[in-house]
């Protein structure tokens, strides 16, 4: 009896979770304190669709290629990043980000998770010595 009690009160609290969250995996690719620490969700795209990783108010998916906050080094190399992706594809779309502390380069516009995905496939086939910092990130619209 107990247990059947626990399990309806786990499901009622986890209903309640998802109505009032959007994912999991949003919650945790935002950032996590004023340091700007982010974490990068990788996962089958099965396992995405079944926990909900388009929420409310995003839209768009962009390719993380590069993040770094050396001082000295990072707005160089994002730079550099940028334009050999240009060299290689000149029509997608990049943006050299700068959040304190980081420099960021992200690439792309994806309307879904999937076609960032495969994107980014290409994009690691093509520079392979920095495609595994690569990462799919959510970007919000507002």
């Amino acid at each position: 009896m107990n247990r059947v009690v626990f399990l309806f009160l786990l499901l009622v609290f986890m209903i309640d979770y998802l109505q009032s969250r959007n994912s999991i995996i949003d919650d945790l690719q935002t950032n996590l304190d004023s340091s700007g620490g982010v974490i990068c969700i990788r996962a089958d795209s099965a396992v995405m669709n079944l926990v909900g990783t388009t929420p409310s108010g995003y839209s768009r998916f962009r390719i993380q290629v590069f993040m770094s906050n050396d001082p000295c080094k990072a707005r160089v190399e994002a730079s550099s990043k940028q334009a050999l992706i240009k060299n290689v594809f000149p029509s997608l779309p990049t943006y050299l980000v700068y959040k304190s502390p980081n420099w960021k380069l992200l690439v792309g516009n994806f309307a879904d998770r999937d076609k960032a995905d495969s994107f980014k496939k290409r994009l690691q086939k093509e520079f392979p010595k920095f495609g595994k910092e690569m990462c799919v990130i959510i970007v919000n619209d507002s």
